[in-house]
């Protein structure tokens, strides 16, 4: 299987650092490109994770801890831009308060979406081929359906994690290659909002995913993807820019080494055969190893 390579991966992925001053239309910049995913954290207080994408638009967020619909705040997160995001004032989700501390990890896409009609049902996509990320939002029919994704080539999707923006539910997150005997059902899945070991019981929206298929993501045929929308981060593995898979550990503070072919940016790790939190980890709030924060 021929597999991309990606050699200035820094375009297509960015770390940013900032502080909240709680000023009106405040710019966050210096990522470098204008990022189609962003995802916020407040690092000095409790916040849950807070996902803005330009498919569904600036301020319809949705929060990785949770499992509630998607919710407008607009007057929170304005606009992407051209080397980063607008937000505002001290309101709504809180990305912009003054002293507290923050960190957005910011994925390029495709730009604004297009209609994607290679699936059994009709998706709105944003692209980027050459790093293997997509975003893809849908409106479900129950049937088992596929949606398309813009990929194009040979390699598998390797990561996807789906949200229902309708109403309430789980976060389903899979891994393709993992699990034994389920490696390539993502309705094994893992749930970004809770600390739950791997499931293979509902709420599940993917179903089995093809090998070397990467133009469709598989839905699954239960009632989770029934007339209600949904959206989906999905990537395919491309060298020297991402890669995923499982590891067994050996308990020893000289741990298990990781294999990537690449120095990471970005590292999000989760404990699959017992609960577990979510780790991520990146390389702007630890600048050189031991990696802690």
């Amino acid at each position: 299987m021929a597999y991309s390579t990606i050699t200035k991966p820094g375009l297509h992925f960015n770390t940013i650092l900032y502080t909240g001053n709680n000023a009106s239309n405040r710019g966050i910049t210096g990522i470098g490109f204008r990022p189609d995913w962003v995802w916020i954290k407040k690092r000095n207080n409790v916040l849950g994770g807070v996902v803005n994408d330009v498919v569904r638009g600036a301020g319809k967020v949705i929060y990785t801890s949770e499992t509630n619909a998607e919710g407008t705040e607009t007057a929170s997160f304005v606009s992407f831009d051209s080397d980063g995001y607008t937000i505002s004032q001290d309101s709504g989700v809180g990305l912009n308060v003054n002293g507290h501390t923050y960190v957005g990890w910011n994925w390029l896409a495709g730009g604004s979406a297009v209609t994607n009609n290679v699936g059994d049902l009709t998706s709105s996509v944003s692209c980027n081929n050459a790093a293997g990320f997509s975003i893809i939002t849908w409106t479900g029919d129950g049937s088992g359906a596929t949606v398309g994704t813009g990929f194009t080539g040979t390699e598998t999707i390797s990561f996807a994690t789906v949200k229902k923006l309708s109403t309430t539910s789980e976060w389903q997150t899979g891994v393709y290659g993992a699990y034994g005997s389920n490696a390539r059902n993502f309705a094994y899945h893992l749930e970004l909002n809770s600390t739950s070991a791997l499931s293979g019981s509902s709420p599940y929206m993917m179903g089995t995913q093809t090998s070397g298929d990467p133009t469709k993501l598989k839905l699954s045929s239960e009632g989770y993807v029934n007339g209600v929308t949904y959206v989906a981060y999905v990537f395919k593995p491309v060298r020297g820019y991402s890669k995923f898979g499982t590891y067994t550990g050996n308990g020893n503070a000289d741990g298990t080494f990781v294999y990537t072919g690449f120095k990471p940016a970005f590292v999000m790790i989760k404990r699959t055969d017992s609960t577990g939190s979510w780790y991520m980890l990146d390389n702007k709030r630890n600048t050189f190893n031991v990696v802690t924060k």
